[in-house]
């Protein structure tokens, strides 16, 4: 919404249509101009006439601060022009739009969105305007917070694209560097320099990581957390690296559990301290609160937030900071965005913290203002639970594992290739399938000496779970483990339901694979 009218709706008022406003403002008529849940004014170009006190609630102006002051002193810069072209079309009786909606300068520095319905009258027999303006405030920002979710959605899809595609890369690159460390001819120094690409790949991976955090498809080990303790020790973490900082902790006695990741949540936490500390150059107080809060059916904040209604545990963060303006609020979680300069770090620091909150289904809401700090309030859905399950102890390796035959299914050439000969190093005999229709074909003339399948996840043509979903109509028991430059979130989820054995995210490193191919054979072997 910005200060432009809105559309047209025929010619204005005739001005000897209109009462004067004067006559209007005796006795009950006063009243109910009192009384008005709108603003209701009167003025001219050099000044307010008259305003009721519905002003002073929503800008903390007394009616009297505004009297004879020209009206366009609190109407926000960007938006006089438009709103005083409104005003004048009125004024002469032209054509002119049904209303106009602007910002209106509150006392303390803040913005009030209204929208003002206009007409001629007379003022002590001199023409005047008179004026409705309606509290459009919240409405906006609701429309605001719809139109960033909407961006922000189609962003976390894009970022999830990419980062699958990146994955792919960095695990070309990932499996040649381990099969170069294999071979007995590398000397010292060149194993060094491997080991170097290696460190690469990871630090590639922590970044796509970060992608799929802000797409909010991050592969999850979702247990109970109490966000207390979370919070207590991740700030405890960050004070003793910044001095300069004081951290204040008002942690609810009683606080809900939350179902969630521990180690997303502590990047979120990790990365909403790090903001808020840079804020902070020259040093401040840091806030910490949390609370359990409840939201109805009808709370108003529902929408906003983009929440279901139930109980909740609210994690606040609140810096003494530089604050932001609303430009920069719009777009703080919006990745790559930063306001720092000279390559201070990625940008996606806040975006992966957004994505992460919204996947674990709860919010992030942010209130700030130049020169007056930011508040970040993050609300997660809070758990029944309050015992943490007991973590079961990791399957029996079989034995002679990698005498095993492997079906190995992508259609990324160099995926295939690097795949295959990886698992051939380790002992196993490999077969390689360019998509899933070869695959299907090889499985079906040759199940019985198959062992396990290893499947990517993403192909075109057929799909890695129309795959699937192929080679269990052939065998119902048939072992797959599934690999995906995506997160399990991926459409991974639903075959795991179905009955895949296991997921590994690429890039993997080769003895993760390898210890996960061990635990589904040993699993049919116990059995």
């Amino acid at each position: 919404m910005t200060g432009k009218p809105e559309q047209k709706s025929g010619m204005s008022e005739k001005r000897d249509d209109m009462p004067a406003v004067d006559e209007c403002t005796e006795g009950g008529h006063r009243l109910l101009l009192e009384r008005a849940p709108d603003i209701i004014a009167a003025f001219r170009d050099n000044g307010v006439l008259y305003v009721n006190g519905m002003i002073e609630q929503l800008t903390g102006y007394a009616p009297e601060e505004l009297q004879n002051v020209p009206p366009l002193r609190f109407v926000h810069p960007d938006d006089r022009l438009a709103t005083h072209e409104y005003c004048m079309l009125r004024n002469r009786g032209e054509e002119a739009p049904a209303g106009c909606s602007f910002r209106v300068l509150s006392k303390e520095g803040g913005e009030v969105w209204v929208h003002m319905k206009a007409a001629v009258a007379e003022w002590e027999g001199v023409p005047a305007t008179l004026a409705v303006l309606r509290d459009m405030t919240h409405q906006v920002r609701l429309e605001t917070q719809l139109v960033q979710s909407q961006k922000l959605e189609a962003l976390g899809t894009l970022a999830e694209g990419i980062a699958h595609d990146f994955n792919n890369l960095l695990m070309g690159i990932q499996g040649y560097a381990s099969l170069a460390l294999m071979g007995r001819d590398a000397s010292p120094v060149v194993a060094e320099k491997i080991k170097k690409i290696q460190e690469l790949v990871r630090n590639g991976v922590s970044l796509t990581a970060q992608l799929l955090g802000f797409s909010g498809t991050a592969c999850y080990d979702v247990l109970p957390i109490d966000l207390n303790e979370l919070a207590a020790g991740t700030s405890l973490m960050v004070e003793r690296f910044n001095r300069e900082i004081t951290i204040h902790r008002d942690l609810w006695r009683d606080l809900r559990i939350v179902m969630a990741d521990r180690g997303q949540l502590e990047q979120v936490l990790m990365n909403l301290l790090i903001n808020a500390g840079q804020a902070m150059p020259g040093g401040g107080d840091l806030f910490i609160e949390t609370a359990n809060v409840d939201f109805s059916d009808d709370d108003e904040r529902i929408p906003f937030l983009g929440i279901v209604p139930g109980p909740y545990v609210r994690l606040s963060i609140t810096d003494t900071g530089i604050g932001m303006d609303e430009s920069v609020v719009r777009r703080i979680f919006d990745p790559f965005f930063t306001t720092r300069d000279g390559g201070g770090g990625t940008g996606l620091g806040l975006s992966s913290a957004y994505g992460i909150v919204r996947a674990h289904g709860g919010a992030i809401d942010v209130t700030s203002r130049p020169g007056q700090g930011s508040r970040f309030d993050v609300y997660l859905p809070a758990s029944e639970q309050a015992e943490r399950k007991e973590e079961t102890s990791s399957p029996h390796r079989g034995e002679e594992t990698n005498r095993a035959t492997i079906l190995v299914v992508d259609d990324e050439e160099v995926v295939l290739e690097v795949n295959r000969e990886l698992l051939e190093s380790c002992g196993y005999r490999v077969i390689a399938a360019s998509s899933g229709r070869e695959a299907l074909e090889i499985y079906s003339s040759s199940s019985e000496e198959i062992d396990l399948v290893l499947l990517d996840l993403i192909m075109p043509g057929m799909s890695g779970a129309e795959t699937y979903r192929g080679l269990k109509e052939i065998e119902s028991e048939v072992r797959v483990i599934l690999l995906s430059g995506f997160s399990i979130e991926g459409g991974a989820m639903e075959l795991l339901k179905e009955g895949c054995r296991a997921f590994v995210q690429k890039p993997f490193v080769l003895e993760n694979l390898e210890k996960k191919i061990e635990e589904v054979l040993g699993e049919n072997k116990q059995a």
